[in-house]
């Protein structure tokens, strides 16, 4: 998912009920609408972010399931539009962050292969052209991990993944280790969002069964002593600035019950919306317009 901050709308793309999908839906704070049913081929995996300089959501890679994906599309709120031929290899698993102050999309890692071969490869997309960056140290290859940018110390911040429970942060020309911090404990499947009103990375995941949300601020993590949804990975997870909360939908437990629920938190609490879902999906992407 990915949140657009010009159309004050969260939007959802793809996902795997069973098989992969190829739908796009939008939140707007009250109810969601099936927004189009063709653009990229169905697909879970994927990642996508939002570009509010050019207002359009970027979305990269993924799979079917048999194959992984090395396609660039961008959403513009009416129709899918497919741009880049040449960029990042294919992969999916991976996450991606827009870095508001330097205007460009930032892509980490990632699997290829099923399995075979992980990544630890660092890409931006301008709108134009994909650039691979390079820095004098990397994060440890890893997919399923969490990505967010941090507009305050203008930083995007890299969260576990398989096989790594660390802490990174891209300053656009360096990677800088932040250790592992006595963070979230689980190591991949998680969600991130970056709340921008209360300038923390928060995470939501689970552990030995129990769903645990933390937050970052730069220096440390916390772990809420609060009341959290039902346990899941796979899921997604968004901060929609107009209406000030973080948003999370769907997921799955251990790849077997799906969940199609959509959850807000403020900072002090979770709390579940009632309206018309989506159907239930793990591995699906959200973007903020």
């Amino acid at each position: 998912m990915a949140y657009d901050s010009r159309r004050d709308v969260v939007v959802l793309f793809g996902g795997n009920d069973g098989a992969s999908r190829g739908d796009t839906w939008e939140w707007d704070g009250d109810r969601w609408s099936l927004r189009a049913i063709s653009g990229p081929t169905p697909r879970s995996g994927h990642a996508m972010a939002y570009d509010s300089a050019r207002g359009v959501v970027v979305l990269f890679g993924g799979t079917n399931g048999n194959l992984p994906f090395a396609d660039t599309w961008e959403w513009n709120g009416i129709a899918w539009k497919q741009r880049a031929v040449q960029g990042p290899p294919e992969r999916y698993g991976h996450a991606m962050a827009y870095d508001l102050h330097r205007g460009v999309t930032v892509l980490f890692g990632g699997i290829q292969d099923h399995f075979t071969k992980i990544l630890d490869d660092t890409w931006e997309w301008d709108g134009d052209t994909w650039s691979k960056r390079t820095s004098s140290q990397i994060p440890f290859k890893r997919w399923a991990h969490a990505m967010v940018y941090d507009s305050e110390r203008r930083v995007t911040v890299v969260v576990g993944g398989t096989p790594s429970r660390d802490t990174w942060e891209w300053n656009g020309s360096d990677w800088i280790s932040r250790g592992f911090l006595n963070g979230p404990t689980h190591d991949r499947f998680r969600s991130a969002a970056y709340d921008s009103s209360r300038m923390t990375t928060v995470v939501f995941t689970e552990f030995s069964g129990q769903s645990q949300t933390w937050e970052w601020d730069g220096t440390s993590w916390s772990l809420l002593p609060i009341a959290n949804p039902p346990s899941r990975g796979g899921h997604s997870m968004v901060f929609a600035d107009e209406q000030g909360s973080v948003l999370m939908f769907g997921g799955s437990t251990s790849g077997i019950e799906r969940f199609n629920d959509l959850w807000g938190f403020d900072g002090n609490s979770w709390s579940e919306n009632v309206a018309e879902y989506p159907q239930a999906r793990t591995a699906h992407a959200l973007a903020y317009d």
